[in-house]
């Protein structure tokens, strides 16, 4: 009998050893027969915290580990050297490195998969350990609501360009919760362009080129708090990243409306909310500016190369902008 092949690619980029160890402990957890295969590729992009550290104290002598070394290119060149090395396997899965997975994770992938005959996988998760993810987008659970939902079981179903639609208009789809098929969603790759949101683009795509995608409104996964994120260090708009998480999600929509140009709708609904978040990006950009300057000047930077001469219309809008913020009629919700 041949044996089911499952690859998991990792993107390594920490600054303590530990928490690789603690996901990988979670592959090695996995419930499954003695014929499922796990081959694990860990992607070390230039981390300053040596994978190797975690290896010594992880027990991997049940896994087909692969460790992969890399000049410092980001999460995306980081994924996708891993997805590069999938070969002929007969599913693959992501994983954060600060993130683990619940023992039943890939057995419920799997299942869905095959009793739904899809090629697209991905579940809720726990967000800090408590609140369900899904449950903190309720634009998305009514999308859940409205689809086809397989009976007596959490499973969801919904077309693909309806799948895509939600995901670009709620970042739902975690990467840590993703199994697919490889056959036909193998190829597709993260853009290496974006210095964030490079995930976010990726599920849109993935929900795109799958052919039947199902969704588990269980969670099995466990997000990670303690692992190195930029991102969410940046949400709080007094962070001195404010400004520069607001220019790279400018850069994610704006790079959208490109990739999905040949579906007006999702290229529309990017165009849509790249102006939200440009209008947020002016507006912090002033807000932060005297209170965090090297910070600012670098996110300025950055908004110069994502919107070149459009960057000065903009900061020319930024009195009214300021002037309608203050009397509470400019919003920022995307």
């Amino acid at each position: 009998m041949t044996a089911l092949e499952i690859v998991v690619v990792i993107p390594f980029y920490q600054h303590r050893p530990g928490v690789l160890a603690r996901a990988l402990a979670s592959i090695a957890a996995q419930e499954r027969p003695p014929d499922w295969r796990l081959r694990v590729i860990v992607v070390s992009d230039e981390s300053p915290s040596d994978p190797a550290l975690d290896l010594a104290q992880a027990d991997v002598s049940q896994l087909d580990l692969k460790l992969i070394r890399q000049s410092n290119a980001g999460p995306a060149s980081a994924r996708n050297r891993g997805l590069a090395e999938i070969g002929s396997a007969d599913f693959v899965a992501l994983l954060d490195s600060d993130d683990v997975w619940t023992p039943e994770h890939l057995r419920a992938a799997l299942e869905a998969l095959h009793s739904c005959e899809a090629d697209l996988y991905f579940s809720n998760n726990l967000h800090a350990g408590q609140s369900h993810w899904f449950a903190e987008h309720p634009r998305f659970l009514a999308v859940l609501a409205a689809a086809e939902r397989k009976a007596g079981e959490q499973l969801t179903l919904i077309p693909p360009e309806r799948l895509a639609e939600a995901l670009l208009d709620d970042a739902v789809m975690h990467p840590s919760c993703l199994v697919f098929r490889p056959e036909r969603l193998g190829a597709v790759r993260f853009d290496e362009r974006l210095v964030s949101g490079e995930d976010h683009l990726y599920s849109v795509v993935l929900a795109l080129k799958g052919r039947r995608p199902v969704v588990n409104r269980a969670a099995t996964m466990i997000r990670g708090d303690d692992g190195l994120n930029y991102y969410r260090g940046a949400l709080d708009w007094d962070s001195p990243r404010a400004s520069w998480r607001a220019v790279t999600n400018l850069a994610k929509y704006r790079r959208a409306s490109k990739t999905l140009a040949d579906h007006p709708r999702l290229k529309n609904l990017a165009q849509s909310k790249a102006a939200v978040v440009e209008r947020e990006y002016v507006y912090l950009l002033a807000r932060n500016f005297r209170r965090h300057p090297a910070e600012s000047w670098r996110s300025l930077r950055l908004g110069w190369r994502t919107l070149g001469l459009r960057l000065g219309l903009a900061l020319l809008s930024l009195p009214s902008s300021l002037l309608r913020k203050a009397r509470g009629e400019l919003q920022f919700d995307v």
